[in-house]
């Protein structure tokens, strides 16, 4: 396990770097901006706290793994779930089930 600690100059008091990695073809696989504090994953110009790159045929934008699939002991408003059957979230102390026809 590592770590990478970037803090641009001054020690990111007064200006901000980004970090961006990309594939082999200059591909932006995650941008961390500097100055915003978004998180781009498939973009190089994140837009968000959390941007996701759109999906494609191939792959879905964003999966949650049913194979490990439970609900959390503890969950906290804003938490976003899938438990094996449902997708649920938790706001206002309820957790809610997200429902689909």
């Amino acid at each position: 396990t590592g770590y990478l600690n970037y803090e641009g100059y001054n020690h990111g008091i007064t200006q901000f770097r980004d970090l961006a990695i990309y594939n082999g073809k200059h591909g932006a696989i995650a941008l961390f901006e500097g100055s915003t504090g978004n998180v781009g994953i498939g973009t190089s110009s994140p837009t968000s706290l959390l941007h996701l790159a759109a999906s494609t045929t191939a792959r879905a934008q964003l999966r949650f793994d049913p194979t490990s699939a439970a609900d959390p002991t503890s969950p906290n408003d804003g938490d976003v779930w899938y438990d094996g059957t449902v997708l649920k979230f938790r706001a206002g102390g309820t957790t809610r089930t997200i429902n689909w026809t």
